[in-house]
């Protein structure tokens, strides 16, 4: 950056003067989508970019992010790849392949999503099987089809599935990942700039937060410096 020529400043906390820019852009993506439920235990209810503790948790959302989530809660640093996945690495083994050794995990997850179709159907189409997988090893629980969460309390996450039946799962802590919404500040930056002839573009996650991946986002950013 710096040998470009970029001026770079972090941790800024105002915006400083940008009517004196000619352009401006927002790139500031996406912050946690929050789900309302009622609960004695809110402290224990998180976002998915917030560290958490706990034997049992509960993962709302079965997209990208809920299975990144519930890989990381189960992962453990003595788990072997090789192992897990029955790789001989001495070749001893015809076809170089041996009985997988299923991974063992400190924690108990399960994930919840609302749609009844099959767990993991947007992930990518080359690495989407490994992710399904490597939560099947961990053992890790998934329930479709729900309709609502209506409460968390001691007991664990209470919910109601679509066809009208409840269920409890214990669970410590619970963690939303249930998509984002636009971390923007282009309406604090354009009331800034008022009448001069700054121009504001928003690129990426801070535009739009639906349906966003890392193509969108960086091909939007690149016609925006193309235009400038």
């Amino acid at each position: 950056m710096r040998s470009a020529g970029v001026t770079l400043r972090t941790g800024c906390d105002e915006l400083g003067d940008v009517a004196s820019f000619d352009d401006v852009v927002v790139a500031t993506g996406v912050t946690p989508r929050r789900v309302n439920i009622e609960s004695t235990r809110a402290d224990r209810i998180h976002p998915y970019d917030a560290h958490t503790h706990g034997a049992k948790v509960a993962v709302i959302g079965a997209g990208g992010i809920g299975f990144d989530v519930a890989e990381y809660l189960v992962h453990s640093a003595d788990n072997d790849f090789y192992a897990q996945f029955g790789v001989d690495r001495t070749l001893a083994t015809r076809g170089g392949l041996v009985k997988p050794t299923p991974p063992k995990s400190e924690r108990t997850v399960t994930v919840f999503q609302r749609s009844k179709g099959k767990f993991g159907a947007d992930l990518g189409k080359t690495t989407g099987w490994i992710h399904r997988l490597e939560l099947k090893q961990h053992n890790v629980k998934m329930v479709g089809s729900v309709g609502s969460y209506d409460r968390f309390d001691d007991d664990g996450l209470h919910v109601t599935l679509a066809s009208g039946d409840t269920m409890i799962e214990p669970a410590d802590y619970v963690i939303v990942c249930a998509g984002q919404v636009e971390h923007s500040i282009a309406d604090d930056i354009a009331a800034r700039v008022g009448d001069a002839a700054t121009a504001v573009h928003v690129v990426g996650g801070a535009g739009n937060a639906k349906g966003l991946d890392a193509a969108r986002a960086i091909r939007e950013a690149v016609q925006v410096a193309d235009r400038i």
